[in-house]
């Protein structure tokens, strides 16, 4: 029969791993989002100086081009509020003082820590959650950008044809 302080020892180390794993996603997930924040503003950029190139009067390539880049710039925006923004995340162990607790066995002590432990995993579970799910969901919304550039160009060349008749209307032609 296992004694109680090799098991504590085992949820203890099992414990500690859990919550390294989590930490360390939560470093993968921060790293993915300056990657996507990165790609999502070169693109924004990309298609800014496009539609900064283009001749005037605006037509629907530019129109297509200058909405384009207010999309991504505000995917950027969102990834970093969502996925970037500096957040509480649980500390990997209680403060010192915290664990000296006067007139508390020591076994006691580390007994009543696992349930704070269970508690920092659970906070990062949920914190790594959050920002996957966010970031899943905005990497699927930048691969939506065609569908924008297509129906701001449609919405524009029905706006410019909508114009057309409301001149000519007016005008009597």
């Amino acid at each position: 029969m296992v004694g109680d302080e090799e098991k504590l020892r085992y949820i203890e180390d099992a414990g500690e791993k859990n919550f390294t794993a989590h930490l360390e996603t939560s470093a993968i997930l921060q790293r993915e989002s300056v990657t996507t924040v990165t790609v999502l503003l070169a693109g924004a950029g990309a298609a800014l100086g496009f539609a900064a190139k283009q001749n005037l009067p605006l037509g629907h390539i530019s129109f297509s081009a200058i909405c384009v880049s207010v999309y991504l710039f505000a995917l950027s925006a969102a990834v970093v509020q969502l996925c970037l923004k500096v957040r509480n995340f649980p500390a990997p162990a209680n403060e010192p003082k915290n664990l000296n607790a006067v007139g508390y066995e020591l076994s006691s002590i580390r007994w009543a820590e696992l349930d704070n432990l269970q508690a920092r995993i659970e906070e990062a579970q949920q914190v790594n959650s959050s920002r996957t799910r966010s970031l899943n969901n905005l990497r699927l919304l930048a691969s939506g950008t065609p569908f924008v550039a297509i129906l701001s160009g449609m919405a524009y060349e029905g706006w410019e044809a909508s114009v057309k008749d409301l001149v000519c209307s007016v005008l009597g032609g």
